[in-house]
């Protein structure tokens, strides 16, 4: 087989797997070739070439014969979209798909229950409080409010956006929130050690945030 050609066989692919696979599985052969890309970047042309690949720039002509065009990175003609609008109706129209996506059936049913708004005593005052707290920084990754990614948000521990108590909030980039929605119990443990860390090294902050919130319980819900 000629040098830069990738093998076509079913065969040979699966015979080039195994042998990855068993290289990989040595401890000393995945060290050895750690050590060796430690520290290794890809040249200024290397990146150029990479990125242009990427955009579908760089097409050899049987590719380019094969595709027609290169449709990466440019926008659908309106009347493509109303194709695609088009088979998108005629699919639903059949009941059988509808139930898939209707009710229980839904991917993204959740048990019926319905979004409520956040409690009155978690107002902006408080939430400052909790910043000021935990130093303005996301525990969960360290950085700062920089960036529209970097916004800090505030994260409930235990999921649940009725319990407004300092020991279930925390501060956390808007990356780190979007994060804490899957393995939930995870976040759970890794979250509760981080309160008791913050508790030991600002007593006064995590102090000062209860008693706001003992305050406002006693404003919006006339109780301790």
């Amino acid at each position: 087989m000629p040098s830069g050609v990738y093998p076509r066989t079913a065969e040979h692919r699966a015979n080039l797997c195994t042998a990855q696979l068993r290289r990989w599985a040595n401890p000393a052969e995945h060290k050895k070739m750690s050590k060796v890309h430690i520290g290794y970047r890809h040249s200024a042309k290397t990146k150029i070439k990479m990125s242009e690949s990427h955009s579908g720039l760089i097409m050899s002509p049987a590719t380019k014969a094969k595709i027609g065009r290169a449709n990466r990175g440019r926008e659908l003609s309106s009347q493509t979209k109303a194709k695609i609008s088009e088979s998108q109706l005629k699919r639903f129209e059949n009941p059988d798909v509808r139930k898939k996506y209707i009710g229980v059936n839904s991917p993204k049913w959740k048990g019926g229950i319905t979004y409520k708004r956040k409690p009155p005593e978690l107002n902006f005052a408080y939430i400052q409080s909790i910043r000021r707290r935990d130093n303005f920084t996301c525990q969960l990754c360290g950085d700062t409010n920089k960036g529209k990614h970097r916004r800090l948000e505030t994260h409930h521990i235990d999921y649940n956006r009725q319990n407004s108590h300092p020991d279930n909030l925390i501060t956390s980039c808007k990356s780190c929130h979007w994060a804490t929605r899957y393995v939930k119990k995870v976040w759970i443990r890794i979250c509760r050690n981080l309160i008791k860390r913050i508790k030991k090294l600002n007593p006064k902050g995590h102090q000062a945030a209860l008693e706001l919130y003992e305050r406002n319980m006693k404003l919006f819900y006339h109780s301790a």
